[in-house]
């Protein structure tokens, strides 16, 4: 006899008898049935001075796309799959003595972007301002670049330093602020209308500050996030508020959405259109128009992730949306992370509500419009990752997304500091079944499993395990892989139990994961 088990849906948080759903997934796409396969991270420029701290890719009024990258020190343009260090406006002698990095005095020079700025425990924050970029880190004076110019400067107008910064409407907001050498965790600051310019409290122009204090029983603790647009949304530890603008003379209202719930993780907020997803402290969740909540990891993968995660470095998890799969993921540090840098990501896809995981390195990840690279430009890429202009070597197909000036694009920075693409190699995968008798109330004998892996150019091999159990109170066991027979594509066994388990390893490329064909024949029911 044959029966077809489809690959389940990664329920890791449910108990491993009666689960629906598979056990263990890894480095597979989630879809509305099986799974798809993960291309491997290839870089496709040269590295940041150090780890990326956050980026932004926006769009100008003429049409053209602009990237921005930040480290600890610097900020950068990205164009032609290459690094430009536009920190700060530099002279000539200010740009030869900052390169040289040299020590006088017992003081570093930092002119021209060298050491200019101290995120070393922060993160940066960016926002496009109509033809402006703005970027904060919390620490340094906010900065500024228009559209097209060469160098980031200081943001005019004396503005309070942040944590945060987004757009509501006509005003620039800074949150978790410090002004005057005084930090307000729970405040946000907001510009007079139409000027990034000016931060002084005054009816006249609009600009005024709002201290936030939540109605939870612990209270709302720090903002941890903001997320900008026709209102606002302020994550704060423990609670959430909205912020919609009322005109004067109250300029701003602030309702409070969700007392007790809030945002864990200041890096894990990332939002698609009207939709927001972010994790807190008892997992992931998803927030539409500003007010509807749900509770997307809960009973699923809520459990798995908090054991996993390295919560030490809680602020490393980071978030970001695919558009081209509809899928929000987050790259996180494991236990197994020595230094805290992210090597696992975890990813959900929002339409069909199911989870999968990928076990590879990013430092981060941005979802922004993307920078096309001319020809010509192929050849500094080639330079910058193999010492040669020869386009052969290129680690990324030309036909990759990253030399496009697509809408969107989600770009990855590599665990060398590098902009990557998903253009190399398939990963290795990893698929289960949901738990199941092959014959409901009887032993089975398993004397084959047929791995259903589509794969139209055949690139791909696959190896089938059987977990298996003859009683829900009995050690569970596993076999080896056996791999598939070339003529029959069956993997031998002669396994006699109750419960069982396919799990499916493939090694190639393939284009969808459906399942498996066993063979068997039942044997009793003692």
């Amino acid at each position: 006899m044959i029966q077809t088990l489809e690959f389940a849906e990664w329920l890791p948080d449910l108990p491993e008898f009666t689960n629906p759903g598979s056990l263990v997934v890894k480095n597979v796409i989630p879809s509305a049935k099986g799974f798809l396969p993960v291309r491997s991270l290839s870089a496709v420029s040269d590295a940041l001075n150090e780890r990326c701290r956050g980026g932004i890719g926006v769009r100008s009024g003429n049409g053209n796309n602009y990237q921005f990258v930040g480290d600890a020190e610097a900020l950068y343009s990205y164009s032609n799959n290459t690094h430009t260090n536009i920190t700060i406006p530099s002279t000539p002698e200010d740009v030869e003595w900052a390169a040289t990095a040299v020590q006088w005095a017992s003081q570093t020079l930092t002119w021209g972007g060298i050491g200019a700025y101290s995120a070393t425990s922060s993160f940066w924050s960016f926002a496009k301002f109509g033809e402006k970029v703005i970027a904060t880190n919390g620490v340094d004076t906010p900065q500024i670049i228009t559209l097209g110019g060469a160098n980031f400067g200081d943001l005019p107008g004396n503005p309070p330093i942040g944590r945060f910064v987004g757009i509501v409407r006509e005003f620039v907001v800074f949150a978790h602020t410090t002004e005057g050498g005084t930090t307000y965790p729970q405040r946000v600051n907001w510009s007079a209308i139409n000027n990034e310019q000016s931060y002084t409290s005054n009816p006249a122009t609009q600009s005024d500050f709002q201290d936030l204090f939540s109605s939870a029983q612990s209270g709302g603790g720090r903002i941890n996030g903001f997320l900008g647009g026709q209102f606002g949304l302020i994550f704060m530890e423990r609670s959430i508020f909205r912020m919609t603008y009322e005109g004067p003379p109250v300029v701003f209202r602030f309702d409070e959405l969700q007392p007790g719930l809030g945002c864990a993780a200041r890096n894990s907020i990332t939002r698609h259109g009207n939709i927001a997803w972010f994790l807190s402290q008892d997992g992931f969740y998803e927030i539409m128009a500003g007010e509807q909540f749900q509770a997307i990891g809960k009973n699923k993968v809520d459990e798995f992730f908090y054991r996993d995660l390295n919560t030490q470095y809680i602020d490393n998890v980071v978030g970001a949306y695919d558009v081209s799969n509809k899928m929000v993921m987050w790259a996180y540090p494991s236990q197994e992370s020595a230094d805290g840098q992210p090597d696992r990501i975890i990813m959900y896809d929002y339409v069909n509500k199911r989870w999968s995981i990928v076990h590879e390195s990013a430092q981060w990840i941005i979802s922004g419009v993307g920078s096309s690279t001319t020809l010509d430009g192929l050849d500094a890429v080639a330079t910058a990752l193999a010492g040669t202009s020869s386009i052969d070597a290129l680690t990324t197909s030309l036909d990759s997304d990253s030399y496009l000036g697509s809408a969107f694009q989600l770009w990855f920075y590599d665990a060398d500091s590098k902009r990557a693409t998903r253009g190399g190699p398939t990963l290795p995968a990893t698929m289960q079944t949901g738990g199941a008798q092959i014959k409901l109330d009887q032993r089975a004998m398993i004397t084959g499993v047929r791995p259903l892996i589509q794969s139209d150019n055949g690139a791909v091999t696959a190896k089938a395990q059987i977990n298996y159990r003859n009683s829900i109170g009995s050690p569970l066991q596993q076999t080896g892989q056996v791999g598939v027979n070339a003529q029959t594509g069956l993997a031998p066994f002669r396994l006699d139990a109750r419960y069982h388990r396919l799990t499916v390893h493939t090694e190639g490329d393939f284009d969808h994961a459906i399942g498996a064909d066993v063979e068997y024949y039942t044997t009793g029911r003692k």
